[in-house]
């Protein structure tokens, strides 16, 4: 399972936090349509 974190707090380290913490990816609101695609397409193509 794949955790993809989404949120609105785009200070400098949280992207590294989130991924420290064990998050696969990191999303920022606001969300690009194309963006979320392709990081849902990266992380569906993988074998469950």
């Amino acid at each position: 399972m794949s955790i993809i974190a989404l949120t609105a707090n785009t200070s400098n380290n949280i992207k590294q936090e989130c991924l420290e913490a064990g998050m696969d990816d990191f999303l920022a609101k606001p969300v690009d349509k194309n963006v979320l695609g392709a990081v849902l397409v990266r992380y569906l193509d993988r074998d469950f």
